[in-house]
């Protein structure tokens, strides 16, 4: 099932005085927990890095950069050289890799068309243009209706974060969303119209496991959007949470979300953010304060149920009169949740410190209405 446990973290870890550090620098100690890493991922446009279902870091270049580097296709695994994954760039042409419904190019009628290219697990840039497809779908995170569509179906080669972006895509107006299986009579679980007011194009990330499917849905504002676009799909391979937050309550975390890359979208907050993935297991059943106050930046902080999956139970931008996050959550005994420490923004990152205590132990028989106070 999808989202139970997209993998935030890399999983190649050096242990150093107490405090565990990742390839790009974020670093996480605890007291009484033991610490991950937090892996990196790329969103620029025209490339895409790729390695072969391991488990390790998937890397590349930051958003709105660009690196050029030979492929040989898009078979779903790439070759390496000095460490640095190649990367691969394949055009969506409507005949190669699309499923038997394909129909990029004169798809001017009868049912709807939901696959026009299938991917498998490559991590590609995809280029195509819409202005080939129909108007079979509508967003339903945006108004605009009557753009054409291009879907393409993404199987994830390994457990990992996975973001599908449209950002090499200016001047064209996109809006991305994700079907949660192989065709779209599944649900939306993912939809983005724009990555922030300054930018009109799109980013999708999510949590998934080996061998779930989805259906990239490129689509545009509205029916003057048609044109050229360029799908690109990135990942954080490994697990979800860096770390088990397991030390008596009330306990203390600090880390730093400077190398971090932005893995989960908090729903409260419409700006991408690096974030850090925590694993909590309630010991016993009442109501949870977690807070981030005495964090060096202006943070975001977020829950979901399980492990990184798509049902958000909290989220919270700001606390007055700061720029800390709170929430107060209800939770059973052994509930199990994911706490992402995020930031508003990606300039928004460094130094954090998460507390977490119990307020009030009680039986809780039925989880009453998550708390999360609106930022």
């Amino acid at each position: 099932m999808l989202g139970l446990c997209p993998a935030c973290t890399d999983d190649d870890s050096t242990a150093d005085g107490g405090r565990t550090s990742d390839s790009t620098g974020s670093a996480v100690a605890s007291s009484g927990s033991t610490a991950g890493l937090d892996g990196t991922s790329s969103g620029g446009a025209g490339t895409t890095a790729s390695t072969g279902a391991t488990g390790r870091d998937t890397t590349g270049p930051e958003p709105g950069t660009s690196t050029m580097t030979s492929s040989t296709g898009s078979s779903g695994t790439g070759s390496s050289s000095s460490g640095d994954a190649s990367a691969s760039t394949t055009e969506a042409s409507g005949d190669s890799g699309s499923s038997s419904d394909d129909s990029s190019s004169g798809d001017t009628g009868g049912d709807p068309v939901c696959v026009d290219q299938d991917l498998g697990g490559a991590l590609v840039t995809v280029l195509g243009d819409t202005s080939l497809a129909a108007d079979d779908w509508d967003p339903p995170c945006s108004p605009g209706q009557g753009a054409p569509d291009v879907g393409h179906l993404f199987t994830a080669p390994v457990d990992g974060f996975f973001a599908f972006d449209t950002l090499g895509s200016a001047p064209l107006d996109t809006v991305v969303y994700l079907f949660g299986g192989a065709d779209c009579s599944a649900a939306v679980i993912g939809c983005n119209d724009d990555v922030s007011l300054a930018i009109a194009q799109s980013r999708v990330s999510l949590y998934m496991q080996q061998g779930d499917p989805v259906v990239v849905m490129v689509d545009g504002f509205d029916a003057t959007q048609a044109g050229a676009y360029a799908l690109d799909i990135d990942a954080v391979l490994g697990p979800c949470t860096s770390a088990d937050l397991v030390a008596p309550l009330p306990s203390t975390t600090v880390g730093d979300t400077t190398g971090a890359q932005d893995k989960l979208p908090p729903s409260c907050a419409a700006v991408q953010g690096r974030d850090v993935v925590f694993r909590f297991v309630a010991p016993a059943a009442g109501f949870y304060r977690i807070d981030t106050f005495g964090s060096s930046f202006d943070t975001v902080l977020h829950a979901r149920s399980g492990q990184c999956s798509l049902h958000e139970i909290a989220c919270n931008d700001d606390t007055a009169p700061g720029l800390q996050s709170e929430l107060l959550i209800p939770l059973m005994l052994g509930e199990e949740i994911s706490i992402v420490v995020d930031g508003f923004g990606l300039d928004e990152a460094g130094a954090f410190t998460l507390h977490i205590e119990m307020l009030e132990e009680q039986r809780l028989t039925r989880g009453p209405a998550r708390a999360g106070q609106p930022g």
